[in-house]
């Protein structure tokens, strides 16, 4: 699988879970990618707790413009492939209300011997 490929299968992987965040459908990630070691009550927690102590009303859904500057030094998913050639790590900046809100969506891409990806949800790291 090419890399362009393989980024675009991911993006769109990303695109439903950040969905799912934004809607708080916490439990429909798992169709879209392996749950590592967070439930989605423990997600769902995680995440109301974090919302509420930063006053924050919700998540943006995927693609809604962040106002970061200066945009030349920033992207909002960011790609890094694996030495190994086993897959690749995204990050992707969550936001409010177009701003950053200090969760990231960390999440890994497998290749597997299909030349597909299996998709891994690992954490929505606190910066």
């Amino acid at each position: 699988m090419n890399i362009e490929c393989a980024k675009k299968q991911a993006e769109a992987v990303v695109k439903n879970v950040v969905n799912c965040l934004a809607e708080k459908q916490y439990n429909k990630i798992q169709e879209f990618a392996e749950m590592k070691d967070l439930s989605s009550e423990l997600l769902k927690e995680l995440i109301d707790d974090f919302l509420e102590c930063n006053e924050l009303p919700y998540i943006d859904k995927y693609g809604v413009k962040c106002n970061f500057t200066p945009q030349y030094e920033y992207h909002q998913l960011s790609y890094y492939f694996f030495n190994d050639n086993s897959g690749f790590s995204i990050d992707y900046d969550l936001t409010t209300d177009n701003e950053i809100n200090d969760l990231t969506l960390q999440m890994k891409f497998l290749y597997t011997n299909k030349d597909e990806l299996k998709a891994i949800f690992e954490d929505v790291h606190i910066l």
